[in-house]
């Protein structure tokens, strides 16, 4: 973490002195975030008051198909319903997204029980007036492709998994539900008043077996085990039915994951990010 003036963190990232009209004083300290891979947020600090962070909408942010509104949206509808799991909303602008600090330790251990209670807890929030756009695979999954393209990436050895795992599962129907499609041990704070949900950028309406699906693959964890969790949480009897479910999304989970670290790649030239496009292709192609 870089740690420096307001005015030399205002040099480096213009987007801050977006922020300069709606602060009874002027910040002290800003530091950039570590631990997301998707952007570099801001720690802002005041004397004698609470931080806030800066989540910047950039041409990053845009190549991942991510709305820093829709973020907005999503964290002030928990905000209304006292659901006490997220930062709180601030400010939004074109230019980003100001939010609550939340003050606590990183969780380091994957405790897939504790992290299905949170799943669950997530998808049960009511989403009949939340005013946000649903989550459409096949548009995602086309979206960081043509990206990829436009970026001039070769993608002759990659282009026949798009082609099998581009088409929707053939499994029954669920309610979509509010999901979170990041919820790792990477974004989740313990903190005096509970385990407190970060980073909520990829947010969006959706099937919830998807986001199951993600967590359960971030954590490696055993899928019949946390499905079989997740579905205690909620109160649910037809747990084979869930595990089917999920176990046909977890492939495509994994395109997804693949075309992002693809991406990623290009965007920051991190040989972290091939390589674990090129795990993910071999399990694909496995």
């Amino acid at each position: 973490m870089a740690r420096m003036s307001w005015y030399e963190a205002c040099q480096l990232d213009p987007s801050l002195t977006s922020l300069t009209h709606i602060f009874r004083e002027t910040p002290e300290v800003a530091q950039t975030l570590t631990g997301g891979l998707t952007n570099r947020c801001w720690k802002i600090e005041f004397p004698g008051q609470p931080p806030v962070v800066w989540r910047p909408a950039t041409d990053v942010t845009q190549a991942f198909s991510i709305s820093r509104h829709q973020e907005y949206h999503i964290l002030s509808a928990l905000k209304e319903r006292a659901v006490l799991i997220s930062p709180e909303p601030l400010h939004i602008n074109e230019h980003g997204l100001l939010v609550q600090w939340i003050d606590g330790v990183r969780v380091i251990e994957n405790d897939v029980e504790m992290m299905t209670r949170l799943l669950s807890q997530i998808h049960q929030f009511p989403v009949t007036r939340l005013p946000i756009i649903p989550f459409i695979y096949t548009a995602r999954i086309d979206h960081y492709w043509f990206k990829l393209q436009s970026m001039s990436v070769e993608l002759g050895d990659v282009e026949p998994l798009y082609k099998i795992w581009r088409t929707l599962p053939n499994i029954p129907e669920v309610p979509i539900s509010l999901c979170h499609f990041d919820l790792g041990s990477h974004n989740l704070i313990r903190t005096a008043q509970g385990v407190k949900v970060i980073d909520w950028e990829y947010a969006a309406l959706a099937d919830p077996r998807i986001d199951l699906a993600m967590t359960i693959y971030m954590a490696d964890t055993n899928l019949v085990t946390a499905v079989g969790q997740y579905c205690q949480h909620r109160n649910i009897t037809d747990i084979d039915a869930w595990i089917d479910g999920v176990k046909s999304w977890m492939p495509r989970v994994k395109m997804l994951a693949m075309l992002w670290y693809l991406i990623a790649y290009q965007l920051w030239e991190n040989d972290v990010m091939i390589a674990e496009a090129e795990r993910i292709k071999e399990q694909l192609n496995g």
